[in-house]
């Protein structure tokens, strides 16, 4: 097996299978956290966007036009 152009040695069986869960494993515990940052960044900005365009919406359509 070929991996970013290093050569890795062929695993089979339970110790292929061990290899490829903690290989999954490291990269979930580098990218998690990232992950869950970025969707919590994104929810956030989601809620003030709406927040303030309610406001614009509201203070335009109450208020009396000149």
């Amino acid at each position: 097996m070929v991996i970013l152009g290093l050569p890795l040695i062929d695993h089979t069986g339970f110790a292929g299978a061990a290899s490829r869960y903690l290989g999954l494993k490291t990269v979930m515990q580098l990218l998690g956290p990232m992950l869950v940052t970025i969707y919590a960044f994104a929810h956030s900005l989601k809620g003030i966007l709406l927040f303030i365009f309610q406001i614009r919406i509201t203070r335009t359509c109450w208020l009396p036009c000149k």
